[in-house]
């Protein structure tokens, strides 16, 4: 019943692959946090099903809770991982535009969705607004959705700005 250790247990479940466990440990939980609810949604939005991210996430906002980083970050990847483009935009359009600019994670999270989604129009759009907070893990994360949908060309010529760009590929760039 103690919120620390009932969000640790909600994690250790979600990472040993039984999230049905974890879900019954934050059901009992007199009170719950951002922390908590997004070890959940984490959790769903990483071992599925991750609509059950989306579900939890909906409730979180009716229990008053706003979403962080870290909750962006993980219903971004659960609407990349089932296609829900939708949802997807819906959630794009909540995030505050000053906690997307100060946060490369938030970006890259919408590039990889959009482009898990099929429309990789939009996730390079995103990638050129958010120049001013590139990483390496943005170039990466485009150079994979042109790489994963077959545009190797597209992907090369992104390799090579990021090098022109001054920054170096790490072992996932390669």
């Amino acid at each position: 019943r103690d919120i620390l250790i009932g969000t640790a247990l909600v994690d250790m479940y979600s990472r040993c692959c039984a999230i049905e466990k974890a879900e019954e440990v934050f059901d009992t939980l007199l009170g719950r946090n951002i922390v908590t609810w997004n070890t959940l949604i984490g959790g769903y939005a990483q071992q599925g099903p991750a609509e059950k991210a989306l579900h939890c996430f909906r409730k979180m906002l009716e229990g008053g809770i706003s979403p962080d980083v870290i909750t962006f970050v993980c219903v971004l990847k659960a609407c990349g991982n089932i296609g829900a483009i939708g949802k997807g935009q819906e959630i794009h359009m909540a995030i505050p535009p000053e906690l997307l600019a100060k946060n490369p994670s938030i970006g890259n999270s919408l590039i990889s969705m959009y482009a898990k989604c099929g429309d990789l129009v939009k996730a390079r759009q995103i990638f050129d607004d958010l120049s001013l907070v590139w990483d390496v893990a943005s170039w990466n994360t485009i150079i994979s959705a042109y790489a994963q949908h077959e545009y190797a060309e597209e992907a090369f010529k992104c390799f090579q700005s990021m090098q022109k760009h001054g920054f170096s590929p790490n072992a996932v760039t390669y």
